[in-house]
């Protein structure tokens, strides 16, 4: 199919064979975007931007929920001294002293 589409040309082709073509819109798609890269098709005009489907979920809306949730928590106290070496017990190690 492909060496005689070359051959003939796609118009040419058996209509049935071009039916029956598995993938046909994802192969018209590429054909189409070489044909453009090659400067023998205009580009299509870009489509508009589809809506969100879930606006909420949205980076915008997130953004918005995470300030207000910043504003409303409670500023976290400032950290308490570390543990330091006296806290801990004296002694040997779990394991017991080597020896």
């Amino acid at each position: 199919g492909a060496m005689l589409g070359c051959k003939v040309g796609y118009s040419h082709l058996p209509q049935d064979w071009v039916r029956g073509l598995a993938w046909h819109d994802w192969l018209m798609q590429k054909i189409d975007r070489l044909l453009v890269k090659m400067g023998l098709l205009d580009a299509p005009a870009a489509p508009p931007a589809p809506a969100a489907p879930y606006p909420e979920r949205s980076f915008a809306a997130r953004k918005a929920r995470r300030a207000a949730a910043a504003a409303a928590a409670p500023a976290h106290p400032a950290p308490g001294p570390g543990p330091h070496r006296g806290d801990r017990e004296a002694g040997p190690p779990a394991g017991g002293a080597p020896g």
